[in-house]
């Protein structure tokens, strides 16, 4: 986070210490998590548009408002405006704003001190009546258009200013997901997305919940399971992957030898992110993808760690999904344990369990982080170039950091 956005992120931070605003509240209005927010104020995580959008809202008030906040305490006349406009001017300046209407919009910035009347309640009763404010960017845009000829420019910073820093990157792996389902909720501002899916059913049309979802960011889904070969023919399920492949979607864990144990692979800011999936549950050997003989990516057998290994010298990241366990169990047993140890040793970066509908814990090994279960969860992982910067299960509007 740049310094004057983290000096944004404090402003806020002391407006509501000073109104004995505790983060639960803001959590329960804004849907903002409170390990987000801590992360935020501490400056370990960049603050989104969205967020000020909500924060704005929630306080009902405005940026102006706040960049002044306790800056202008006692302070009147031309030496407010000034203070206003110095800290206007740090603000403009990352955005690529300035020159003559730069400082025609600083001399009249004239920020308000009046308590809100959504915190007024918190204050006073605990409740809140949140209204919607101004958006954050269009606020700025009206307060100070940018010359024609740099408009372009100054969007662009104003873009990095109120979003995550351009060499991160954010992968999403979702819960198991119905082939056939009618609507899958997004994991916001995702790079790319990865889709377990169960019920593959051959013989339809692509579903409109993968459509939109590829339109949204790249995305992949993973067959590796035990459901993807009943009752459905191999000639089936291969007319319908290609027909997924069309819609420039991609398949994984489910195919010929050379194509199930290579990684899928995407690229951004200079870092490959590589992506493997595999089922630890086969119903019958014949469902093993060996040589041409098509079928899933097994984790049987030593293979899989002379995969990972291969998979590492093509990727700078690797993502490794595994279908394991029992149905409903609460905990991981010992084997998957040792088996996901072995991955991390073998040179997975992060590994990622899915099948019941129990969430089970996770763990750091080594500095790297398993899951051993998504259950009802979906992941959320933001890189910064190899490292995991944070991680964060997501279901509906709850969002647990556990990085």
């Amino acid at each position: 986070m740049n310094n004057e956005l983290y000096a944004l992120v404090q402003k806020f931070r002391e407006y509501r210490l000073d109104l004995g605003i505790t983060l639960q509240n803001i959590e329960e209005e804004t849907g903002i998590s409170q390990q987000r927010l801590k992360r935020v104020e501490q400056g370990i995580s960049p603050i989104t548009v969205e967020e000020v959008d909500r924060l704005l809202a929630f306080y009902d008030t405005d940026i102006n408002s706040i960049l002044s906040y306790n800056d202008l305490q006692g302070v009147s006349g031309w030496k407010r405006r000034g203070v206003a406009a110095a800290m206007w001017l740090v603000l403009l300046g990352v955005l690529g704003y300035g020159g003559y209407e730069g400082l025609g919009l600083l001399k009249s910035a004239t920020p308000s001190t009046a308590l809100n009347t959504s915190v007024a309640k918190i204050i006073t009763d605990g409740q809140t009546s949140v209204k919607p404010e101004q958006k954050a960017i269009e606020m700025l845009e009206q307060q100070a258009q940018p010359a024609s000829s740099n408009k372009k420019e100054a969007e662009g910073k104003q873009a990095a200013i109120l979003s995550p820093a351009a060499e991160e990157f954010r992968l999403a792996v979702y819960t198991d997901t119905q082939y056939d389902t009618k609507k899958v909720e997004p994991v916001p501002d995702a790079d790319f997305q990865l889709f377990p899916v169960a019920r593959f059913h051959a013989e339809k049309a692509v579903p409109a919940w993968l459509l939109e979802a590829k339109h949204r960011s790249p995305s992949a889904i993973a067959l590796a399971n035990r459901d993807i070969l009943e009752g459905q023919s191999r000639e089936s399920i291969e007319k319908q992957i290609a027909d997924v492949r069309k819609s420039n979607v991609g398949v994984l864990g489910y195919g010929k030898q050379s194509q199930v144990f290579t990684p899928h692979i995407f690229e951004s800011n200079g870092t490959k992110y590589g992506m493997l999936s595999y089922t630890r549950v086969v119903p019958d050997v014949t469902w093993k993808a060996e040589g041409n003989h098509v079928g899933v990516a097994d984790a049987y057998g030593k293979h899989i760690f002379d995969d990972i290994k291969k998979a590492k010298e093509k990727a700078d990241v690797l993502v490794v999904t595994m279908f394991w366990g029992s149905e409903k169990q609460s905990q991981p047993e010992a084997y998957q344990k040792d088996m996901a140890h072995r991955l991390i040793d073998a040179g997975a970066d992060v590994v990622v369990g899915h099948r019941s509908p129990v969430s089970q814990p996770y763990e750091v090994y080594k500095g790297k982080y398993i899951v051993y279960n998504l259950g009802s969860y979906n992941l959320s992982l933001t890189f910064d170039k190899k490292q995991v910067k944070e991680a964060a299960l997501i279901h509906k509007k709850e969002q647990r950091i556990i990085k």
